[in-house]
This record gives C-alpha cells, structure tokens and sequence, in this order.
C-alpha cells in the first residue's frame, strides 16, 4: 500500500517537478516559489531517515535463510554474494547517476537550471527510496547462500534490499537523462544514444 501510495503521488505530481518555459528561448525555467521548497522537501527526505531510529534486527544474521520462502520472481534472481558483480554494480551506477554531465552540451546559462532540477530530483528519489527500506524489511539475496560479505552484516546492511538505491539512482540519472536531453536538443542526431 506504500508503494502504491507513493506511486500514485509521484504521477499526480509529475508536472510539478519542471517547467517548461517557451517565453525566452530557454527550456526550463527556475521559479523560486516552486523551487526553494522543492529543495527544502529534497534534503527534509533526504535526511529523514537518517534521523528515524534504527531498527533491531530480530534475525540472527549469520544463518542461512530458506530460499523456498521467497516469492517465486525474487527467488529466481538470487546468488551468492559475488564481490566482482558488487563492485561492477557499483560502477555502472555511479555512470547511471553522472548521465546528466551530458548536459554540459547546453548553453552555460542553463546550467544552473539543470543542475538544480537534478538536485531536487536526486534528493527526492534518494530520500524515498531510503525511507522505503527503513518502512520495508527485505533482506539481501545473498542472505539465503553461504558466503555472505561480513561488512555487510557488520553495518547490519543485510537487511536493506528494498527497494533497491542501485536501480533507483539509476533509473534517475537515466530518465532525467533521457528527458532533459531530449528536450533541451530534440533534433539532436545523439538524442537516440543517450536515451
């Protein structure tokens, strides 16, 4: 029902997050009645979880977890923990989530504009996503094998698989990406890559 809720925010509320402007020539257009509290609502949700208490683990996290009690489209995709895909992972987020240097194609004067739609976008996406994992307990999928990464379970971070900050911050470098690309260079012949 949270995610569903969140979901159906996040659509009602899509225009809210950029406006077009055709008055000027530029594309986007700052408006500080829209954009001061979107930042203020970016780094309140951003820093939220960090200052909700955190939970006790109930499960010890040294046992190995029944992989027959995982829905059958997790249970499909679950491996053992694999440092060489975890630092891959890694990578190409980092690469997801640095998509939008892209825009450095852009006339200088818009790269304020740019760049504070993607902080406000960045802070929300990644505020959501954290208060989600604090909301959900969905273990790792290397939980349910032998070799789990004892860091992990150190800084009990075994137990913080939902929904994922890898995809999230990816899917947010992609489609803010994606859009503003598009937008800012509709004819552009590197439109079709970068998308």
């Amino acid at each position: 029902k949270k995610i569903v809720l969140v979901l159906l925010f996040s659509i009602a509320f899509n225009n809210l997050f950029c406006q077009e402007n055709k008055n000027d020539g530029s594309v986007f257009e700052l408006s500080w009645g829209l954009d001061i509290p979107l930042c203020v609502t970016g780094l309140t949700v951003f820093a939220l979880p960090h200052l909700l208490p955190s939970e006790d683990v109930i499960y010890n996290p040294n046992e190995i977890r029944d992989l027959s009690n995982v829905n059958a489209f997790d249970r499909w995709s679950a491996q053992k923990y694999s440092k060489s895909v975890d630092i891959t992972s890694d990578a190409f987020m980092y690469l997801s989530v640095l998509t939008p240097l892209s825009l450095l194609a852009t006339d200088k004067s818009e790269y304020l504009t740019w760049s504070i739609m993607y902080f406000e976008a960045a802070t929300l996406a990644y505020g959501v996503k954290d208060l989600l994992k604090y909301a959900v307990y969905k273990e790792r999928p290397y939980m349910y094998f032998d070799g789990k990464p004892q860091k992990e379970i150190d800084e009990n971070n075994y137990y913080c698989s939902f929904p994922s900050g890898h995809t999230t911050l990816a899917f947010l470098g992609a489609t803010f990406t994606s859009y503003t690309f598009s937008k800012y260079f509709p004819e552009s012949k590197f439109k079709v890559p970068v998308v």
